[in-house]
């Protein structure tokens, strides 16, 4: 989705810390993780970032340690080997993929994974159903992304406006009798309340 964004609206994706995370970043955010963090879904999302990074030797071992433990986790696994390990029959790739939708939420995760189980069996309807259903979340992201940068931009210009018209104020801005403080001061206040705004919306996705 991010390879059809204008080249100057990836520019300020990037400038405003919005753009994409790489792999290798979300398997580095996975890995700080704590015990108290981690669960059976929580490795097989990253056992799915492994394996699309290409990293089967890791993605690989953590299968194998999921495999050993309880009914939930073997499934799991089962799922999970079917997509980077070992390839499943079409019959079988079509039981995993309605049991996936079946007990796993719909995400990116879910959906890569079914796809990545269709392009094992080169079963194209169930590819291309995955697809959709993974350009279809990203245009949605891209536009909540696009929403919250253009409130960002509107809060900071808004308050480089303000402070332009404090500054020029005769006998500098007053509220009642007190003076404000000093435009420079409060034109960096502004800009940092700003930067926070637009940082702390972009959380929120």
């Amino acid at each position: 989705m991010l390879g059809r964004v204008p080249q100057w609206e990836r520019r300020i994706l990037e400038l405003t810390g919005s753009d994409p995370e790489t792999f290798e970043e979300a398997i580095e955010r996975f890995d700080e993780f704590d015990d108290e963090q981690r669960s059976a879904r929580t490795e097989l999302n990253l056992v799915v970032l492994l394996g699309e990074a290409g990293l089967l030797e890791r993605a690989g071992a953590l299968i194998e340690a999921l495999d050993g433990a309880d009914t939930t986790t073997a499934q799991y696994a089962r799922w999970l080997e079917a997509a980077y390990l070992d390839a499943p029959t079409p019959e079988e790739a079509t039981a995993m993929a309605d049991e996936i939708h079946r007990e796993l939420p719909d995400d990116w995760f879910t959906d890569t994974l079914v796809r990545r189980i269709a392009t094992r069996v080169d079963d194209q309807a169930l590819q291309s159903r995955a697809e959709a259903a993974i350009e279809a979340r990203g245009r949605t992201l891209l536009m909540r992304v696009r929403l919250l940068s253009a409130a960002g931009a509107a809060v900071l210009v808004l308050s480089l406006v303000v402070a332009w018209r404090l500054r020029r104020s005769p006998g500098g801005a007053r509220v009642a009798e007190a003076p404000l403080p000093p435009p420079c001061g409060f034109i960096t206040s502004l800009i940092r309340r700003s930067c926070a705004y637009a940082a702390a919306s972009l959380i929120t996705l």
